[in-house]
């Protein structure tokens, strides 16, 4: 029997890969974008429940204009906090639902891999949103939320995406070396949720909160560094590649400094894989490159 799986914000990077690799775990994805489901309409939401009638639900529907967010914090509410609120309280106690969250609910002080149970202080808008979207979901007796970070893949925008098309264009660039974090690859991310949900289905007492990120830590200086390495070994191209401060290069929004997450819950407990972050890289620069950046 395949189990039906509720997928919201299903055009995004995270949402895509969700439905792409469901049916290797026993679901039959039913994926809605904002289009088809605008999660901060309750109305819409309990409309999805009756017509869908999920075994699991997975929200990968979120605002995440960081910057922008400084400007449109009542949007990013509604989104990233209203939103999930409405999930929880359609689904929350009656399948699991699980919620993607980020490290930006962090300050970036911290000198270690942050774990679940660390002090949140988001800095800015997005941060402060994601985190009330975390509270309502976990909340639910079924509330899962899953923090991770630097998601890129070969789908959507990305930081991977934008520095291909920059640097080629340009064939130089400067990129900040002091903000700290670990790029994870979507289709990682998808391939943990799905397992956390098939075991949560047959153990509701696992909802909780959980970091999930690759294994590792680099800068987005060396996260782009090995983004042009692959560029180069695919095509012979070269991108010359200098570091900054963040103080060289001030956005609206502040960044943590170092928001690496301590994944050893997830691990633990539903026996995941985190591969190193390289991993992927080359691998996605190579489809990337397939679609003419």
């Amino acid at each position: 029997m395949t189990d039906t799986l509720l997928v919201t914000g299903a055009h995004g990077q995270v949402g895509h890969a969700l439905t792409r690799l469901a049916g290797l775990h026993g679901f039959k994805p039913v994926a809605l974008g904002s289009s088809e489901l605008d999660i901060t309409d309750a109305a819409a939401v309990e409309r999805a429940a009756q017509a869908h009638a999920p075994a699991a639900v997975v929200n990968a529907a979120a605002y995440t204009g960081v910057d922008k967010a400084e400007e449109e914090e009542a949007r990013a509410q509604a989104v990233n906090a209203d939103g999930p609120a409405h999930l929880a309280r359609v689904f929350g106690s009656a399948v699991p639902l699980l919620h993607f969250s980020t490290d930006y609910v962090f300050d970036g002080e911290g000198k270690r891999p942050y774990r679940e149970d660390d002090s949140t202080a988001p800095l800015g808008a997005y941060g402060r949103t994601k985190l009330a979207g975390e509270k309502t979901i976990l909340a639910a007796a079924r509330g899962s939320v899953m923090r991770t970070a630097w998601v890129y893949s070969d789908h959507g925008g990305n930081f991977l995406k934008t520095m291909l098309r920059v640097g080629r264009e340009r064939g130089a660039l400067s990129v900040v070396d002091d903000q700290i974090g670990t790029p994870t690859h979507a289709a990682d991310i998808a391939e943990a949720a799905l397992v956390m949900l098939r075991k949560q289905m047959e153990a509701p007492g696992l909802a909780g909160l959980y970091h999930y990120t690759a294994s590792g830590q680099t800068s987005w200086h060396g996260f782009a560094a090995a983004i042009f390495e692959a560029l180069e070994s695919e095509t012979g191209e070269r991108v010359g590649l200098s570091a900054i401060p963040s103080s060289d290069y001030p956005t609206p929004a502040a960044r943590p400094a170092y928001s690496v997450l301590d994944g050893s819950r997830i691990e633990r407990t539903f026996g995941v894989t985190r591969p190193d972050w390289r991993a992927p890289v080359a691998g996605t620069v190579a489809e990337v490159l397939k679609e003419r950046v």
